[in-house]
């Protein structure tokens, strides 16, 4: 049960309506995989990152913590038809507490973001030119959407990407 917490809390499921294949995306740890379901089995399956959450299970054995020193914290992510966009979420409750950052923004804010086919395999990665928190893609994979803010300002901002 606390395995199943661990690996369900904060999850993502997508489907890919054409291809008829969905994603999984743990919500700790930095796991993705894609499947197809046939006869309510899981098949096809193709792992596209493997690093598992490290987590103890809880005193009460129903609930877990997670491993302090543990960076990765699941992605970010938007899916299309063609291609799937994951943005790493790499900080640990140390940094936050300290007030860490990363390129002078916060840091749990990234400037990668890999692209995946539905297979699971690597296709390229996208640097931006500041890091984000959040973003979207249209399904023409041509427009990348993405939330920020000024750094002299503070205040939120939304960036538009060509690809």
């Amino acid at each position: 049960m606390v395995k199943q917490g661990v690996y369900m809390n904060n999850s993502l499921l997508f489907k890919n309506e054409l291809l008829d294949r969905y994603l999984y995306v743990c919500g700790e740890g930095e796991y993705m995989e894609t499947f197809t379901i046939s006869d309510n089995t899981l098949t096809d399956r193709s792992a596209i990152c493997t690093i598992y959450p490290e987590y103890e299970m809880g005193e009460d054995k129903m609930n877990y913590k997670l491993k302090p020193d543990d960076i990765n914290r699941g992605f970010s992510v938007a899916v299309t038809h063609d291609f799937i966009y994951a943005k790493p979420k790499e900080f640990d409750i140390f940094m936050l507490r300290e007030g860490a950052t990363y390129k002078g923004y916060p840091c749990y804010f990234n400037d990668k973001i890999d692209v995946y086919d539905w297979q699971g395999n690597f296709i390229k990665r996208y640097e931006l030119d500041i890091p984000v928190l959040s973003f979207v893609v249209d399904e023409k994979n041509e427009t990348l959407y993405a939330s920020s803010y000024e750094l002299e300002s503070g205040g939120m901002i939304v960036r538009k990407y060509t690809f």
